[in-house]
């Protein structure tokens, strides 16, 4: 089993040693570490974790800008474990999937828990995302093949089942997907 890739973040060297050591004992991989925001940038981009656990009381770092640049290309949990929750941190875990914060002051035991929890919801949202795109394609599709099928029957004057029929000939005769034989047909159709 591969495990799970980590960047720790903090200015707190100990603090990092000691949150390096609970990861690794309960089955995490660190692929890196960093102290100060513009390193962190350049690790999640170079090693693409899929956990970047932030030491947020650490003076270093810009949380809300670090959120947000991964809001761009969500592709890692973002972790923050602090001893001052402020309501910063609950508005961006309340609006960005991928963001969950946590005290830092817990047994290890229950911090390690508290970190399986927010990878899994983050496993699950990144799912969820993707099959959403699925379906939006799909969906989109099937309107351009729907269109496609009504300009057939009513130039070809062809039958719903035989506009969708044609469409599907089309699309294995020319190894081509339906959604461009349907796009190539409207396309011809309205020049």
């Amino acid at each position: 089993m591969i495990s799970t890739r980590v960047i720790i973040v903090s200015s707190d060297q100990n603090y990092r040693k000691n949150l390096k050591r609970l990861l690794m004992q309960t089955g995490y991989s660190i692929i890196g570490e960093a102290d100060h925001q513009s390193a962190t940038l350049r690790l999640i981009r170079s090693r693409l974790p899929e956990i970047v656990i932030v030491d947020g009381d650490c003076k270093d770092i810009n949380i809300i800008e670090l959120a947000e640049v991964l809001e761009e290309d969500p592709i890692s949990a973002l972790i923050v474990l602090t001893n001052h929750i402020t309501g910063q941190y609950i508005d961006k875990a309340k609006n960005y999937w991928y963001f969950f914060y946590g005290v830092k002051q817990l047994p290890d035991s229950m911090l390690a828990s508290n970190i399986d929890v927010a990878y899994a919801s983050f496993r699950r949202s990144k799912k969820m995302e993707q099959e959403i795109d699925k379906l939006k394609k799909t969906l989109e599709t099937r309107k351009l093949v729907d269109k496609a099928k009504g300009i057939l029957m009513m130039k070809k004057d062809m039958s719903e089942d035989q506009a969708f029929r044609y469409i599907q000939k089309l699309s294995m005769d020319k190894s081509l997907p339906m959604k461009e034989v349907a796009n190539a047909i409207i396309i011809t159709e309205s020049v």
